[in-house]
């Protein structure tokens, strides 16, 4: 009933046993008092969807108006197994769901911090580097 308004309904199939669900359940669960004008619901998959195959779990729908409006099926998109509750609001925002108070894409800090980390401990080599000659010795 909720959806046929102006309300966002965020639904969530899941299954106990897949992590990227309890992870998006934890974060659900974390945003849900912050954005009360958002219905959150969980729902488990094959109660919603009989035979709802597990490799597209986590699953979230976004409904407004009573239209679906957005899909994201699994967490690779938040961050994969290193996704936060900052990470799913962050995806809320980009599709115009919630305001934030977020100045950037939390995914996108991880990856640079990863990548800055790689090339620093790449630079650190004892290789020879594309500049060295090698002695004709």
């Amino acid at each position: 009933e909720c959806s046929k308004t102006a309300c966002w309904v965020v639904i969530h199939l899941y299954q106990d046993s897949e992590l990227g669900c309890n992870l998006v359940d934890e974060a659900l669960l974390q945003l849900a008092p912050k954005f009360k004008h958002v219905k959150f619901l969980k729902i488990r998959s094959t109660m919603a969807v009989e035979n709802w195959p597990a490799s597209r779990l986590p699953a979230v729908f976004l409904y407004n108006e009573g239209e679906l409006q957005h899909q994201l099926i699994g967490i690779t998109e938040l961050g994969g197994k290193t996704m936060k509750a900052a990470n799913m609001e962050w995806y809320l925002f980009t599709k115009g769901i919630v305001e934030t108070d977020l100045e950037e894409d939390p995914v996108r800090t991880y990856v640079d911090a990863k990548i800055t980390k790689h090339h620093v401990f790449q630079s650190r080599g004892t290789g020879l580097g594309s500049d060295d000659e090698l002695d004709s010795d």
